[in-house]
């Protein structure tokens, strides 16, 4: 189910002065090849990196307009904004099942994670080692989700991923401290969520000094 980007902007009016959001839908098209089946969108890019870059691209029109000189591209596998010189703009992009969310915002570090209900057994089997310090908040799958949700767009936001995050060894830098209200650490990270019906959406980001 679709919400749209007003929805989105509408669920972090928080922080809707220096960020806008976006949604794509992510379109699978198959085909046998070999005996092996194969995604054939593009040049081969995946469905999901296609609809993430239309989702960011669509975010970076709604914050600095169209021909405001911003483009998205990647480094290293890794989204970035490129704009006029002396111009910064952080970008972060996650996928679920049907759609990709992108947020781009005038801050100085982002990061955004869906974590979908269905992923809630996985979580849950991940929790002993990855989220030992949040074992309090986890009452029910919504919680579950959420929280990991937040851990891992805290990671996003301080360029990390799950494996050098500390997924697997209990290193993680980064805590969830309180789901309601929203807050994580290391300072000065700030967090939020939006309710959907697939999940819970986090966002995390530090405003410019």
């Amino acid at each position: 189910m679709s919400q749209g980007p007003a929805w989105l902007n509408g669920q972090f009016s928080e922080c809707a002065s220096a960020m806008r959001f976006a949604e794509a839908p992510i379109v699978r098209s198959a085909s046998r090849k070999d005996g092996l089946l194969e995604t054939c969108l593009g040049s081969r890019r995946s469905a999901e990196v296609l609809a993430g870059e239309d989702a960011a691209k669509r975010a970076i029109s709604d914050l600095l307009g169209h021909d405001a000189g911003f483009h998205l591209v990647r480094e290293g596998g890794a989204p970035r904004v490129r704009g006029p010189a002396g111009k910064e703009v952080a970008v972060s992009i996650t996928h679920g099942k049907t759609r990709a969310v992108a947020v781009v915002g005038l801050v100085e570090r982002i990061g955004i994670d869906l974590c979908e209900l269905r992923r809630a057994p996985q979580v849950r089997e991940l929790a002993p080692r990855f989220l030992t310090r949040e074992r309090d908040l986890l009452h029910s799958p919504r919680l579950e989700v959420a929280c990991f949700a937040a851990k891992e767009a805290g990671l996003k936001a301080l360029c990390l991923g799950l494996l050098d995050g500390g997924l697997f060894d209990g290193t993680c830098p980064v805590e969830v401290l309180s789901l309601d209200p929203p807050r994580i650490a290391p300072a000065p990270l700030q967090l939020a969520f939006a309710d959907l019906p697939e999940g819970v959406l986090a966002v995390a980001w530090s405003s410019r000094s």
